[in-house]
């Protein structure tokens, strides 16, 4: 019985319908390049999720906060604020507040940018900075 589950498994898996009559129909195996674009653009380009910021303000120390990005591009941070977000390639931006200030990472595994190479913020009065973000831990 093992095996018949495991052959059942693998066919359905290639898009092969059964029943008990029989096979009922054999779907078409997708292209061998679409499949690798498909896998090629779920990791690191997934941007939704849970992050932890670190941002360093010029003239000022470095603060940490939470930030949310939502698939429909909304955002939220720890503060209550909210923002949108983009991206183009590997390039996210994300507005706060309608703009008020507007942080431009590139997204990677482990969230945004890093420590040694830092994405940049600036905000509506002329103020600039480093940031960068990682995943959130669960819970």
């Amino acid at each position: 019985m093992g095996r018949i589950r495991v052959l059942g498994a693998a066919l359905c898996a290639a898009g092969v319908t059964i029943t008990a009559g029989g096979v009922v129909a054999a779907a078409a195996a997708s292209p061998p390049a679409a499949a690798a674009a498909a896998i090629s653009q779920q990791a690191p380009a997934v941007v939704p999720g849970s992050y932890v910021v670190q941002v360093h303000w010029d003239g000022g120390g470095w603060n940490i906060f939470g930030m949310t990005l939502y698939g429909n591009h909304n955002a939220t941070d720890s503060y209550g604020d909210p923002g949108t977000w983009t991206k183009v390639g590997k390039t996210v931006t994300i507005a706060w507040n309608s703009g008020i200030s507007v942080y431009i990472g590139t997204k990677n595994k482990k969230g945004f940018d890093n420590p040694k190479k830092p994405g940049t913020v600036s905000n509506d009065v002329g103020d600039t900075g480093i940031w960068y973000a990682t995943v959130a831990p669960p819970g």
